[in-house]
Protein backbone atom coordinates (compact mmCIF):
# COMPACT_ATOMS: atom_id res chain seq x y z
CA UNK A 1 0.00 0.00 0.00
CA UNK A 2 2.66 2.51 0.97
CA UNK A 3 4.29 1.94 -2.27
CA UNK A 4 0.42 3.13 -4.10
CA UNK A 5 0.01 5.74 -1.46
CA UNK A 6 3.83 7.49 -1.75
CA UNK A 7 3.73 8.72 -5.10
CA UNK A 8 0.12 10.57 -4.82
CA UNK A 9 1.64 11.97 -1.48
CA UNK A 10 4.96 13.44 -2.68
CA UNK A 11 3.47 14.37 -6.06
CA UNK A 12 0.50 15.66 -4.64
CA UNK A 13 1.53 17.46 -1.86
CA UNK A 14 3.57 16.75 -6.16
CA UNK A 15 13.32 18.01 -14.23
CA UNK A 16 13.83 18.13 -17.65
CA UNK A 17 15.89 20.68 -19.73
CA UNK A 18 13.59 22.51 -22.48
CA UNK A 19 14.13 25.31 -24.25
CA UNK A 20 11.35 27.53 -23.27
CA UNK A 21 8.96 29.94 -26.33
CA UNK A 22 9.99 33.35 -26.18
CA UNK A 23 7.89 35.04 -23.16
CA UNK A 24 4.83 36.74 -24.65
CA UNK A 25 4.07 40.68 -23.25
CA UNK A 26 2.72 40.65 -20.24
CA UNK A 27 -0.13 43.30 -19.25
CA UNK A 28 -1.42 41.28 -16.24
CA UNK A 29 0.18 40.57 -12.66
CA UNK A 30 0.99 37.12 -12.70
CA UNK A 31 0.28 36.34 -9.10
CA UNK A 32 -3.05 38.23 -9.03
CA UNK A 33 -4.02 36.43 -12.10
CA UNK A 34 -3.10 32.60 -10.54
CA UNK A 35 -4.60 33.37 -7.82
CA UNK A 36 -8.35 34.06 -8.76
CA UNK A 37 -8.24 31.35 -10.51
CA UNK A 38 -11.75 29.57 -10.30
CA UNK A 39 -10.31 26.16 -11.66
CA UNK A 40 -6.94 24.90 -13.63
CA UNK A 41 -5.82 21.33 -14.52
CA UNK A 42 -2.12 19.66 -14.85
CA UNK A 43 -1.15 16.82 -16.59
CA UNK A 44 2.36 16.01 -15.23
CA UNK A 45 4.67 13.21 -14.51
CA UNK A 46 6.65 13.16 -11.46
CA UNK A 47 10.15 11.23 -10.38
CA UNK A 48 10.03 11.05 -6.59
CA UNK A 49 13.01 9.69 -5.12
CA UNK A 50 13.75 9.26 -1.19
CA UNK A 51 17.27 7.51 0.67
CA UNK A 52 15.24 3.42 0.18
CA UNK A 53 13.14 4.30 -3.09
CA UNK A 54 12.52 6.04 -6.97
CA UNK A 55 9.35 6.44 -7.88
CA UNK A 56 7.86 7.32 -11.23
CA UNK A 57 4.13 8.35 -12.27
CA UNK A 58 1.61 10.11 -14.21
CA UNK A 59 -0.29 12.47 -12.21
CA UNK A 60 -3.41 14.62 -13.26
CA UNK A 61 -4.67 17.35 -11.10
CA UNK A 62 -7.76 19.23 -11.59
CA UNK A 63 -8.47 22.10 -9.33
CA UNK A 64 -12.04 23.73 -9.41
CA UNK A 65 -13.43 26.19 -6.52
CA UNK A 66 -14.85 23.56 -4.48
CA UNK A 67 -11.65 21.63 -4.11
CA UNK A 68 -9.70 19.18 -6.46
CA UNK A 69 -9.57 16.06 -8.26
CA UNK A 70 -5.53 13.68 -8.37
CA UNK A 71 -5.60 11.18 -10.60
CA UNK A 72 -2.13 8.98 -10.16
CA UNK A 73 -1.53 6.74 -13.08
CA UNK A 74 1.48 4.24 -13.72
CA UNK A 75 3.43 4.77 -16.86
CA UNK A 76 1.02 2.21 -18.58
CA UNK A 77 -1.77 4.51 -18.14
CA UNK A 78 -3.41 2.52 -15.62
CA UNK A 79 -5.24 4.93 -12.12
CA UNK A 80 -3.24 3.71 -9.38
CA UNK A 81 -5.34 5.98 -7.12
CA UNK A 82 -7.37 8.77 -6.93
CA UNK A 83 -7.13 11.63 -3.97
CA UNK A 84 -10.55 14.12 -4.24
CA UNK A 85 -10.48 17.09 -1.50
CA UNK A 86 -14.25 19.30 -0.90
CA UNK A 87 -15.33 20.99 2.16
CA UNK A 88 -16.29 17.78 3.76
CA UNK A 89 -12.97 16.46 3.56
CA UNK A 90 -10.39 14.42 1.49
CA UNK A 91 -10.85 11.13 0.28
CA UNK A 92 -8.36 8.43 -1.04
CA UNK A 93 -9.04 5.74 -3.18
CA UNK A 94 -6.95 2.97 -4.60
CA UNK A 95 -7.21 0.91 -7.66
CA UNK A 96 -7.85 -2.19 -5.78
CA UNK A 97 -10.54 -0.72 -3.89
CA UNK A 98 -9.32 0.68 -0.75
CA UNK A 99 -11.14 4.11 0.86
CA UNK A 100 -9.34 6.44 3.41
CA UNK A 101 -11.04 9.20 4.37
CA UNK A 102 -9.71 12.84 6.54
CA UNK A 103 -10.72 16.16 6.95
CA UNK A 104 -6.95 17.38 5.63
CA UNK A 105 -4.92 15.78 3.01
CA UNK A 106 -1.55 16.37 4.88
CA UNK A 107 -3.02 14.61 7.96
CA UNK A 108 -4.52 11.97 5.71
CA UNK A 109 -1.11 11.06 4.18
CA UNK A 110 0.81 11.15 7.42
CA UNK A 111 -1.89 8.62 9.03
CA UNK A 112 -1.35 6.27 5.70
CA UNK A 113 2.47 6.33 5.62
CA UNK A 114 4.02 8.22 8.29
CA UNK A 115 5.55 10.82 5.60
CA UNK A 116 4.86 14.39 6.07
CA UNK A 117 4.30 15.55 2.69
CA UNK A 118 2.45 19.08 1.43
CA UNK A 119 -0.58 18.44 -0.44
CA UNK A 120 -2.13 21.50 0.50
CA UNK A 121 1.60 23.86 -0.43
CA UNK A 122 1.09 22.09 -4.17
CA UNK A 123 -1.78 23.80 -4.96
CA UNK A 124 0.33 27.34 -5.03
CA UNK A 125 3.88 25.72 -5.95
CA UNK A 126 2.53 24.08 -9.16
CA UNK A 127 1.54 27.17 -10.45
CA UNK A 128 4.93 29.16 -9.03
CA UNK A 129 3.35 30.99 -6.04
CA UNK A 130 4.03 30.80 -2.39
CA UNK A 131 1.17 29.34 -0.07
CA UNK A 132 -0.45 32.68 1.28
CA UNK A 133 -1.49 30.02 4.28
CA UNK A 134 2.10 29.37 4.86
CA UNK A 135 4.51 32.27 6.58
CA UNK A 136 7.30 32.53 3.48
CA UNK A 137 10.81 31.88 3.96
CA UNK A 138 12.44 32.78 0.56
CA UNK A 139 11.53 33.69 -2.91
CA UNK A 140 13.70 34.20 -5.61
CA UNK A 141 12.79 35.54 -9.22
CA UNK A 142 14.20 36.28 -12.65
CA UNK A 143 14.28 39.01 -14.62
CA UNK A 144 11.25 38.50 -16.48
CA UNK A 145 9.85 38.43 -12.79
CA UNK A 146 9.80 34.99 -12.86
CA UNK A 147 10.27 32.63 -9.74
CA UNK A 148 13.12 30.74 -9.74
CA UNK A 149 13.08 29.76 -6.40
CA UNK A 150 10.36 29.47 -3.30
CA UNK A 151 11.43 28.04 0.31
CA UNK A 152 8.46 27.69 2.51
CA UNK A 153 6.98 24.97 4.61
CA UNK A 154 10.52 22.99 4.94
CA UNK A 155 10.58 22.42 1.29
CA UNK A 156 12.46 24.40 -1.66
CA UNK A 157 10.86 24.39 -4.80
CA UNK A 158 13.35 25.42 -7.73
CA UNK A 159 11.37 26.61 -11.45
CA UNK A 160 14.41 25.49 -14.09
CA UNK A 161 12.12 26.48 -16.80
CA UNK A 162 8.83 27.87 -17.83
CA UNK A 163 6.41 27.39 -20.72
CA UNK A 164 4.26 30.34 -22.46
CA UNK A 165 0.92 28.53 -23.86
CA UNK A 166 -1.42 30.38 -21.41
CA UNK A 167 -2.20 33.52 -20.61
CA UNK A 168 0.35 34.05 -18.02
CA UNK A 169 3.75 31.97 -18.25
CA UNK A 170 3.25 28.70 -15.89
CA UNK A 171 6.04 26.02 -14.93
CA UNK A 172 7.16 23.48 -17.11
CA UNK A 173 9.48 22.11 -14.96
CA UNK A 174 10.02 22.13 -10.89
CA UNK A 175 12.27 20.75 -8.58
CA UNK A 176 11.08 19.76 -4.93
CA UNK A 177 13.66 19.16 -1.65
CA UNK A 178 12.92 18.85 1.54
CA UNK A 179 15.20 16.40 3.97
CA UNK A 180 15.57 13.13 1.93
CA UNK A 181 12.75 13.47 -0.27
CA UNK A 182 13.53 14.89 -4.18
CA UNK A 183 10.56 15.81 -6.46
CA UNK A 184 11.03 16.57 -10.28
CA UNK A 185 7.95 17.36 -12.10
CA UNK A 186 7.50 18.24 -15.28
CA UNK A 187 4.33 19.30 -16.78
CA UNK A 188 3.23 18.71 -20.36
CA UNK A 189 0.25 20.70 -20.03
CA UNK A 190 -2.07 23.30 -18.40
CA UNK A 191 -5.20 24.54 -18.19
CA UNK A 192 -6.31 27.70 -17.12
CA UNK A 193 -9.82 28.49 -16.46
CA UNK A 194 -10.96 32.03 -15.18
CA UNK A 195 -14.95 31.75 -15.16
Amino acid sequence: MRLIILPCLIIVLSACATTPLQPPQQDIDRSEYLLQLVEWDAHMTVVAMTAHEKIKARLHWQQTAQGYTIKLRDFIGRTVAIIESDASGVVARTSKGQRYQGTDADALLVNLTGLQLPINGLKYWLQGLADPQQSLEVITESENQLPQMIQQAGWTIHYPSYQYDEKVPMAKNIILDHQDIHLQVRIARWSLNRE
